[in-house]
């Protein structure tokens, strides 16, 4: 299951640095991680990380004078003394804050400098680091950034970081892959990750080409989440992007890795209640749904009880009927209502809370990151009313859902397909692109 960390110098940034951990922690992150503590005491910022019961899983050592453009210090001759100190400083704070990784930020290569002359510092100081966080139980990192976002970095591709973990040959020296730097230099991400994974002590994520949300892109995040999973990376996911708004307004992707608690777990008691319901019961409160609709509910609710990762619950059912690609036309035999019934039985009113999120025209915005607008509603939803309202939506006597087994996903337009409305047979519903 991968855990996610929220990088808090680039979210929640709604609100002052000290009191992001919190709002991490009640968006659903039990990780966090950031660029720099160092203009904060560090009595102040390990109080804000006990309030907010978090982990910190990475910070970076000093930079050197961040606002005159340096991006750190470790390749930079006459430096040394410098950056000792700045280990030193870096790895009180880590065992402050319990935090077991260290970024060691390479610095801009020198215009005119001699490369090797570079490397041979480099690698010197990684080693010096290494040997002082081995003695703590610590590890150092090293990154590669993409020359888009800051040209002239001395560490750009990952061959050359195996490089210099392999010249310096400290078991504690690892690479912090950021996908979104991998992307813009090499790509091929999934095999790059296969290929050094073990190497590795810290990933990275963010959408490709905007540094937005990773459901925003280039980048297929859930086929790289689920394949980490096979290989068994056991680290954090470092959530290193800038949110395009607010950034709780652009959670959707990640809720179904995060909400693992007495919430899930309720919706998870009330998805099994309906699981009682007979397949015909009257339209009223079940709307005469379909025996494969009650056994989709059964396998959320056994699998989010069982074993206590209500993602897996979304996975089962959302993920697999809820697909949705701009412009393409998809059929799908399951009862569509599967959606809505893994967004509450997975994540209770939390769920709710982003399935039933609008943008203010009728529209819905879909937990699953697929924009849609439902033209059908009426009495038939009428027993789902209490739970739109405990979720916010309250801007309308009716819920608004969607319940059909075919349709077309159109942004210029195009006519919509429609099917039968598995809450009343006599009924239809459509969806359309919004």
């Amino acid at each position: 299951m991968p855990r996610f960390a929220a990088n808090l110098s680039m979210m929640f940034t709604e609100v002052p640095f000290l009191d992001r951990f919190g709002a991490a922690a009640r968006a659903g992150f039990k990780g966090v991680e950031f660029l720099f503590p160092y203009e904060h005491d560090v009595d102040t910022v390990v109080a804000a990380k006990a309030d907010a019961g978090v982990e910190i899983a990475l910070f970076n050592m000093p930079p050197g004078d961040w606002d005159a453009g340096e991006r750190g210090l470790a390749c930079l001759p006459g430096r040394e003394a410098e950056f000792s100190d700045g280990v030193a400083m870096a790895l009180d704070y880590a065992k402050a804050l319990d935090c077991p990784r260290l970024h060691v930020m390479a610095g801009l290569a020198p215009e005119g400098a001699d490369r090797a002359e570079l490397e041979t510092v480099y690698c010197a100081n990684l080693a010096h680091a290494a040997a002082a966080l081995d003695g703590t139980g610590r590890t150092a990192l090293i990154e590669p950034i993409n020359t888009r976002d800051i040209p002239g970095f001395f560490l750009n591709y990952q061959a050359d970081a195996r490089r210099f973990q392999d010249r310096v040959g400290a078991a504690n020296l690892r690479i912090q892959m950021d996908l979104y730097h991998v992307q813009i230099m090499e790509g091929d991400l999934a095999m790059a990750i296969r290929g050094q994974l073990d190497r590795v002590g810290h990933i990275q994520i963010a959408g490709v080409p905007e540094r937005h949300e990773p459901d925003v892109g280039e980048i297929n995040y859930p086929y790289l989440f689920a394949l980490l999973d096979e290989l068994g990376f056991p680290g954090w996911l470092g959530c290193e992007y800038r949110p395009k708004g607010r950034t709780e307004d652009g959670l959707g992707w990640v809720r179904p890795y995060l909400v693992d608690g007495p919430t899930g777990r309720h919706g998870c008691i009330a998805g099994f209640v309906s699981v009682l319901i007979p397949p015909g019961a009257p339209n009223q409160f079940l709307g005469g749904a379909q025996r494969e609709f009650v056994d989709h509910v059964f396998v959320i609710t056994v699998v989010g009880l069982v074993s206590g990762q209500m993602h897996q619950a979304l996975y089962l059912v959302a993920r697999h009927h809820h697909r949705v690609v701009g412009g393409s036309r998809h059929r799908c035999d399951a009862p569509e209502q599967s959606g809505f019934t893994a967004a509450f039985a997975a994540f209770g009113v939390q769920g709710m809370q982003e399935f039933y999120r609008t943008d203010g025209a009728g529209s819905l915005v879909a937990f699953d990151g697929a924009p849609f607008r439902v033209n059908a509603c009426g009495h038939q939803w009428g027993f789902l009313e209490p739970f739109c309202w405990l979720a916010g939506n309250i801007q309308t006597a009716e819920c608004r859902g969607y319940a059909h087994s075919a349709w077309e996903v159109s942004g210029q337009g195009r006519p919509v397909e429609q099917g039968p409305n598995l809450f009343d047979p006599h009924r239809t519903a459509s969806r359309v692109g919004t």
